[in-house]
């Protein structure tokens, strides 16, 4: 069968040498497996999102404001089953059709005419193929990338509004910003090959890096490393807001939210299955037939003149509105009012050039001003503060109600190595982490004894020179992980009702575990270490409970081969001490310990780096 071709024009022949290009099988192999390598990866993504949505307990559901967790992994593994049941479709079509030709009955040869710019329904398509006529189709490629890039903007928009991380958001929105140019000036390319090769493997890698690949590498690898290798990281302040951040703008939070990212998502599987579509049928071909197919299914037709106008109408928004987010970017990144030298993460908001700092270390030492209200000055940091460190001040009286009031967005409540002795007024209702340690408080202050919000997940109340031993507030039930460290702890506490994940009760001169604890069944982590304990508690280890008992004098004549195994397994957190009352796992455990603030402890693993501290002090 022969085609009838004009002589080419020397323009023209750049094309024909490039559409020749595609005759070849190998480059479709290249592309289908590309588009089987961005399934796999946009469906394991979307598995551990569901399972992430579906696992978290009541505490982190709190913290990271999730928006109807269940329906939202639905619609995460029900993507995860289209990204599967795609890979198995493509699977069977490149079988199908390679195994077709010798399954059929051989028919008469009969001569017929086929025109170079008409695609039967063999070539590139399926007859009752709804996905490719609409994929390919002018019409839909504009309307779909219309409602694609407003997705992809809301995102961006909401990314830089909450993720104090310039590097990650700025590649975020350089990629949308891509998008919203390339996309239409790809549809000006004379060039057959460029138009099909460059538009859909561009913007999948496009799609797949704002739906997945900066996600899984920005947050989910060093989620990872937190969960499983470094649990400490949690108790940095700078990583907190960072990650919070990250994690709430990577999570559902509303139904608008929502749709933003089934449309984000939905975009970058079609451009995916417009992929797979004409490389599983190139793939499958004869070789004699590629050349025609590929230079008939990737001829262009003379659009109508509706298509005409909503063309050129498309391509001049979808520009304008590219170089309206690049300068946009441009002005968050390098043209904004500066923010003060206490804050130690800013975000890049887009349409803002005021200072919208999310963390802010006041160190008075530092300052060499005792004056924190001024410090903390709202005009000065802006609305979005996330969270508050006041370290070597007086601060008698704790911070006034009314400072912490002009931050609606406060999660994060730290003051260490103050002289603070009473705290009167409210915790924000939108709290989430309270650290007070290294303190001066005699007694619970009132601003923990009274209406703790529900969002409060982790408190921590350490090494504080109480005047009589502390019971527990019945209040401070709603936090999840619970740290009272040497505060002369009373051994008659009463957790009852109390849901704790965590709890540290260490150097708090404990005789016996408080009764309380060991039917605290919701205990996965215990610190006991510093105390005068002899007995292990077995049941709680038997039940999974992970218990750090460190500079007690165990003993136990009823379990003596168990017991020495159980030491065996301390011998990494617990031996040897490098200080009186410092043992390894509290060095590099982002908490400050001034038990361990010398030079044969290495200063702490560099905890105490922030607060820049005196090693006499």
């Amino acid at each position: 069968m022969q085609i009838a071709v004009r002589p080419p024009s020397s323009s023209s022949s750049v094309a024909l040498k490039s559409d020749a290009f595609l005759a070849r099988k190998w480059p479709w192999l290249v592309i289908l497996f590309f588009a089987m390598a961005k399934h796999t990866i946009i469906a394991v993504y979307m598995t551990i999102q569901g399972i992430l949505n579906i696992t978290q307990d009541g505490a982190q559901k709190r913290a990271g404001y999730i928006y109807n967790p269940n329906n939202v992994a639905i619609v995460f593994f029900f993507f995860s089953s289209l990204h599967v049941g795609s890979m198995l479709r493509t699977g069977w079509k490149v079988h199908a059709k390679a195994t077709w030709p010798q399954r059929r009955r051989p028919l008469k040869a009969k001569k017929r005419q086929v025109h170079p710019t008409k695609t039967s329904p063999a070539v590139g398509r399926s007859p009752n193929s709804f996905l490719f006529s609409t994929s390919s189709s002018q019409t839909w490629t504009i309307l779909f990338n219309l409602v694609e890039i407003a997705g992809q903007s809301y995102e961006a928009v909401d990314f830089a509004a909450k993720v104090p991380d310039r590097t990650v958001v700025g590649l975020y929105l350089f990629m949308v910003v891509l998008h919203a140019l390339l996309t239409p000036l790809l549809y000006i390319f004379r060039h057959s090959v460029a138009k099909f090769v460059v538009t859909n493997i561009l913007l999948s890698w496009i799609s797949l890096s704002l739906s997945c690949l900066i996600h899984l590498f920005a947050l989910l690898v060093p989620l990872l490393h937190y969960k499983f290798v470094n649990s400490n990281l949690s108790k940095d302040p700078a990583w907190l807001t960072k990650f919070n951040n990250y994690v709430q703008h990577n999570s559902v939070q509303s139904s608008v939210d929502f749709a933003a990212k089934i449309v984000v998502q939905l975009g970058s599987l079609v451009t995916v299955w417009r992929l797979e579509d004409f490389a599983a049928t190139f793939v499958a071909m004869p070789l004699d037939h590629q050349r025609t197919a590929s230079l008939a299914a990737l001829k262009p037709t003379a659009p109508s003149k509706f298509i005409h106008f909503s063309l050129t109408t498309y391509l001049k928004g979808s520009v304008f509105w590219g170089v309206v987010l690049f300068i946009s970017l441009i002005q968050a990144l390098w043209i904004r009012q500066p923010c003060p030298p206490t804050c130690q993460a800013a975000l890049m908001n887009l349409w803002d050039s005021t200072c919208q700092c999310m963390l802010v270390h006041v160190n008075c030492v530092q300052t060499n001003s005792q004056d924190v209200d001024s410090a903390l000055e709202g005009s000065q940091l802006g609305s979005n503060l996330f969270g508050i460190l006041v370290s070597q001040c007086d601060l008698v009286d704790g911070i006034p109600t009314a400072t912490l009031a002009q931050f609606p967005a406060l999660r994060y409540i730290s003051v260490q190595f103050t002289k603070t002795k009473a705290w009167n007024g409210r915790l924000p209702k939108t709290i989430m982490f309270f650290t007070a340690a290294y303190n001066a408080f005699a007694a619970i202050p009132d601003i923990l004894q009274h209406e703790i919000p529900p969002s409060l997940v982790i408190l921590r109340f350490a090494h504080q020179p109480m005047a009589t031993p502390l019971e527990i507030p019945n209040v401070w039930k709603v936090a999840g992980r619970l740290d009272v460290a040497n505060v002369s702890l009373s051994p008659s506490i009463n957790l009852t009702g109390f849901g704790l994940v965590t709890l540290v009760v260490s150097g708090n001169h404990l005789s016996r575990l408080p009764p309380s604890i060991p039917t605290t069944t919701s205990i996965r982590s215990l610190d006991i270490s510093n105390n005068a304990i002899h007995d292990v508690p077995w049941a709680m280890i038997d039940s999974g409970t992970s218990i750090l008992h460190c500079g007690n004098a165990l003993d136990d004549v009823n379990h003596q081969e168990r017991l020495q195994m159980y030491q065996t397994s301390l011998v990494k957190s617990c031996a040897p001490s490098c200080a009186p009352q410092c043992f390894p796992y509290m060095v590099g455990n982002c908490n400050c310990d001034l038990a361990c603030y010398n030079a044969a402890c290495g200063f702490d693993g560099g905890d105490c780096r922030a607060f820049e501290l005196h090693p006499s002090s």
